[in-house]
């Protein structure tokens, strides 16, 4: 899986989950800063959804939350486990 089918997977699910366009989220979001108002609840959706959509384990995603700052962050944090 390459750097855009990773971006755009996880950028289709923060839409879906914040109920924007995915069209207004590009790789410079930030997931931290309450851009995209995302709260605990939605930490845990997308924790969930890294888990089952590219197979990473618990361990993989335990400090996805304070890894990622940006969907740049997470992309690259998602690829780097996948190798």
């Amino acid at each position: 899986m390459d750097r855009k089918e990773v971006f755009e997977k996880l950028r289709d699910f923060l839409a879906e989950v914040t109920v924007r366009d995915p069209e207004d989220i590009t790789e410079d979001t930030d997931l931290t800063s309450g851009e995209l108002g995302l709260d605990d609840m939605d930490y845990l959706e997308i924790t969930i959804f890294l888990q089952e959509e590219f197979d990473l384990t618990e361990e993989d995603t335990g400090d996805f939350v304070c890894g990622a700052g940006t969907v740049s962050d997470a992309v690259q944090y998602i690829l780097d486990r996948l190798k």
